[in-house]
């Protein structure tokens, strides 16, 4: 079983509203909850660094606000624009605390 970090309570989470947080290395998180499930990615754009906090999200995809660079929430995959994939992290909720899984 995958040891976990605490990244953030699900009550700070407003559905569609990425949040910034630390990750256990002191790296940048975005986490979202969008259509009520909890996503973790690269907290910042991998074209250009901007912060993936300040993102949008619609319709199962984060953009980037910088220069619009579009990825699925599934799965990290460039949807529009993006030329890379975006980095995604696994997560779990419990009781009320959002995880970070963190492979042993």
């Amino acid at each position: 079983m995958p040891s976990t970090f605490e990244l953030c309570l699900e009550a700070e989470l407003n559905d569609d509203e990425p949040i910034e947080c630390d990750g256990p290395n002191g790296e940048l998180i975005a986490v979202v909850r969008h259509q009520g499930k909890v996503y973790a990615v690269a907290g910042e754009c991998p074209h250009q660094a901007a912060p993936m906090a300040d993102a949008e999200v619609a319709d199962g995809k984060i953009t980037c606000c910088l220069h619009f660079w579009t990825w699925s929430l599934a799965d990290g995959t460039p949807v529009e624009e993006a030329e890379e994939p975006l980095p995604m992290f696994p997560v779990v909720v419990e009781n009320g605390k959002v995880l970070l899984q963190i492979a042993d």
